[in-house]
């Protein structure tokens, strides 16, 4: 009589305690889609809102359903949204993966301090607000200067020439980084090295277009930098690639100093943590294609003799 009594009883626990789960992931995707959509709809997809508040929303959330649990909830809930819905709404793997590092130590840690003091569920507020009040235009933010070289066992005038003549593959496997999802380099197109001349870097998802805009030849170059048929997850999505100077630096030996210098601003926020990351890409990117030309500069130059 008592097993039979309680078997009803633990049948309504199990039931109730389903029907929980499934609100509590109902609502936080719904909470989680709503953020996206406004974030996405005022440019604040890819500030300290998204990358910061929205976490914290959801570790906010799972303590206030209940203080018992309330950090694995919030693991669960963030799971969820970035491995699930994040791609039906078109993030991509690189985005997401990226994103993890931050998101869930920041639910985490919100989820933990909203349990022992709800009065800190108020600061769920803060990632927003700053993030709107400190909303800047792409021409305001910062400028980022990044430079490598190498040499070549040719004269600055020999260099000049055969980088304006430079046409050829990058199917070469990448740095392991850039293996994890980054755009892939396929070929380089265009020639010459005056105002005027046009480049073009493809890759996988996008090309990297560069139009010679100052020369003084042989010492130097530059070029602006721009994208054009752009895919999914291409740089654009991360930074905003805005020019590069190609600098023939004769050396006392002989040869030449190769030095290629890229200016960028990056697009993600927060940047004490998106900073260095987005830093230390675009200069494996940058060393892999410096090296690739001048393996390339020095096999033709070995082919004329």
């Amino acid at each position: 009589m008592t097993n039979q009594a309680l078997e009803p009883t633990s049948d309504k626990q199990i039931s109730r305690r389903n029907d929980y789960i499934w609100a509590g992931s109902i609502t936080t995707v719904s909470l989680f889609v709503l953020l996206y959509r406004v974030l996405s709809g005022v440019h604040l997809d890819r500030s300290i809102a998204m990358f910061v508040g929205v976490p914290m929303a959801i570790g906010v959330f799972a303590a206030t359903l209940r203080a018992d649990g309330a950090i694995g909830r919030a693991m669960k809930y963030l799971t969820l949204c970035l491995c699930l819905i994040s791609p039906l709404l078109g993030e991509g793997a690189i985005c997401i993966v990226t994103a993890m590092p931050i998101a869930y130590p920041v639910a985490a840690l919100t989820a933990w301090g909203a349990t022992r003091k709800p009065k800190l569920r108020a600061m769920v507020v803060l990632p927003f607000a700053f993030a709107l009040l400190h909303q800047r235009s792409v021409e305001e933010l910062p400028q980022v200067e990044l430079s490598d070289s190498v040499q070549l066992n040719l004269d600055p005038q020999q260099t000049w020439r055969a980088v304006a003549d430079l046409t050829l593959p990058l199917d070469e496997e990448v740095p392991l980084f850039l293996r994890l999802g980054f755009p892939s380099p396929q070929k380089l197109i265009g020639q010459g090295a005056s105002v005027g001349s046009l480049r073009k870097v493809m890759f996988d998802r996008g090309t990297v277009v560069a139009r010679v805009v100052a020369a003084d030849a042989p010492r130097w170059f530059r070029v602006e930098l721009s994208y054009e048929n752009v895919g999914h997850e291409f740089f654009d999505r991360w930074v905003l690639l805005e020019d590069a100077t190609f600098t023939f630096a004769p050396l006392p030996e002989g040869g030449t100093r190769l030095t290629h210098t890229t200016h960028y601003r990056r697009l993600l926020e927060p940047a004490l943590y998106f900073g260095p990351l987005e830093r230390f890409g675009v200069q494996v990117m940058e060393r892999h294609l410096l090296a690739r030309f001048k393996r390339a500069i020095e096999t033709s130059a070995v082919a004329r003799r």
